[in-house]
């Protein structure tokens, strides 16, 4: 494929191109945010989780630490809900992009084979013509000698005695 066929388009699809790689970029970033918020979330609800002593001073203290817990526990959830909506948004904005870049390649693909197969026709008929000259030629030849045998083989046996006659 050369460069000088659609230049426009090939403008297009370099930056249908950078656009997935951005949209890549910041899927991977909110990928990544995701799951530190996932961490952060599993590392509170573990400790929540944890058994609790069943008796006296124990158990007021754990019990006054788990309403000291929950207020850092909702918004850690809250943060990990968040995430999860961004990477998601971020995964639609990604499988657009590629959709877009991958449909401009598409459409650059089928002008290309457009392209070489009008080539291709271009060179078919060439051929054709060519082999159709011949062909007319050597049915020209063909008539002729039908039409004069005496004097296509006499002209022949003239050349041919003239060339033994010298040597």
């Amino acid at each position: 494929m050369t460069t000088r066929h659609d230049p426009g388009l090939r403008a297009v699809a370099r930056v249908r191109e950078v656009r997935e790689r951005d949209a890549e970029t910041e899927l991977r970033d909110a990928l990544a945010t995701e799951r530190a918020a996932q961490a952060d979330r599993a590392e509170i609800e573990e400790i929540i989780a944890a058994p609790a002593p069943s008796e006296g001073a124990a158990l007021v203290l754990v019990r006054s630490a788990l309403v000291d817990l929950h207020e850092p526990w909702r918004e850690r959830r809250a943060a990990h809900e968040q995430s999860v909506r961004d990477s998601q948004d971020a995964r639609g904005r990604w499988t657009q992009a590629h959709a877009r870049r991958r449909a401009v390649e598409q459409l650059l693909e089928r002008r290309a084979a457009e392209r070489a197969a009008e080539r291709a026709r271009r060179e078919a008929a060439a051929l054709d013509d060519i082999a159709g000259q011949r062909w007319a030629r050597q049915r020209a030849a063909a008539r002729a000698d039908a039409v004069h045998p005496t004097t296509t083989s006499q002209t022949s046996q003239t050349s041919q005695t003239s060339t033994g006659a010298t040597a």
